[in-house]
């Protein structure tokens, strides 16, 4: 069911989330964004109730209440679509704070039900009912504090529907990428390898991609409001640095706490694994850039470069296991260079105007963080991982 969620989530949710903050000025443009929207919500109820189907199919007889009690699934499409305007009203008037603190309360509801549910009858209903309260709340307070925001009109030059196809390809090519990642490793290297991969990957990244898809937003509202070529390119260019002084401050704090607090708590069966995960934090210095830049070219009508570099990515998911089948380190410098060369494809293809500087600060920083990373100390060479 996440695994479907999210897939929903990256051919049609975030993409119009992406979009629809580009529209806004135009009310025939965000008259297409309100319409798709609710066309979204039905083809994210109907994947949702087809993977309940399939999996009624498999396992009712085993699992039958599990699954059933997953069906509030089927809601949460028609809630978040209903909330994209109003996220993206509040976006486009810098109101980060609000946002923040109603997806703060929101989050604390719903985690509220589904404890409660835990607790009481033990039910995957927690799972649902934990999305579904936390997207209601936070649409109901988004669409209230919308309500008083003004937003110029002017006039589009936008091609709504195009923008809509590139921005899906772009969000399923990222999804594929990160399932991919760990179809190929668990092929190749067995369940344990993706087990230590994954738990390196999810500690390594999860900080640093968060940041990149919050300075990504940030961007795109700050661009919504620009229309000089020279504002644009000089927003791109201060928001390159700040992603990547962002993205360096949590690398710090990611090496930090791995070879000062895990290392020595987990001790030498570990170490080599809990070595691993710097290296992979390395790669969120030029994530940190690119996903800004994917954005800004499909904002510029430059899809396919976005496109061109979401392939890249997806392409060095192969590698990645077959390196995997020999080390964590060698997959973990794959994962760097993909990132590395997605930057590179977006800026050369993309021409997004104050890119360079950015990019090659992040490609410079991301090989001399993965060169220090690699001379760390770790456990004696051989030893094996074993959790």
């Amino acid at each position: 069911m996440a695994l479907t969620y999210t897939f929903y989530q990256a051919l049609a949710e975030n993409a119009l989330r992406n979009l629809a903050i580009l529209c806004l000025g135009n009310r025939r443009d965000a008259g297409y964004v309100r319409r798709l929207g609710s066309r979204l919500a039905w083809l994210g109820a109907s994947i949702i109730g087809t993977t309940l189907l399939l999996l009624w199919t498999a396992y009712g007889a085993q699992q039958g209440k599990v699954i059933v009690s997953l069906a509030p699934f089927m809601l949460v499409p028609f809630v978040t679509t209903a909330g994209i305007l109003p996220v993206a009203r509040l976006q486009f008037s810098q109101r980060w704070a609000d946002l923040a603190r109603f997806q703060l309360v929101a989050a604390f509801f719903g985690l509220v039900v589904s404890l409660s549910i835990v607790f009481t009858i033990q039910s995957s209903l927690a799972m649902a009912l934990h999305v579904l309260t936390t997207e209601i709340l936070f649409m109901l307070l988004c669409r209230y504090a919308a309500r008083g925001v003004v937003i110029d009109v002017i006039r589009s030059t936008r091609n709504p529907k195009r923008e809509t196809v590139g921005l899906s390809l772009v969000g399923v090519l990222g999804w594929s990428q990160s399932q991919l990642d760990r179809v190929f490793v668990g092929a190749l290297g067995g369940a344990g390898t993706l087990g230590l991969y994954s738990t390196a990957s999810t500690m390594g990244r999860s900080g640093g991609d968060a940041l990149a898809s919050a300075m990504s937003n940030h961007l795109r509202a700050t661009v919504a409001r620009l229309e000089d070529e020279e504002d644009r390119a000089s927003a791109v260019r201060r928001h390159g640095f700040v992603a990547l002084g962002a993205a360096t401050v949590g690398l710090a704090l990611v090496t930090v706490l791995v070879e000062f607090v895990l290392v020595p708590i987990l001790g030498a069966d570990w170490a080599a694994a809990l070595h691993v995960v710097p290296l992979i934090a390395a790669a969120t210095l030029p994530a940190s850039v690119s996903w800004g830049l994917q954005m800004m070219a499909v904002a510029n009508g430059r899809q396919w470069a976005s496109a061109t570099a979401g392939l890249v990515g997806v392409a060095c998911c192969l590698p990645i296991g077959l390196l995997a089948i020999q080390s964590l380190q060698a997959a973990a410098l794959m994962v760097v260079a993909r990132e590395i060369l997605v930057l590179a494809v977006c800026q050369v293809f993309g021409r997004v105007e104050g890119s360079r500087l950015p990019m090659l600060l992040a490609v410079g920083a991301a090989i001399a963080a993965a060169s220090i990373f690699l001379f760390l100390p770790v456990s004696a060479p051989g030893t094996p991982v074993t959790p």
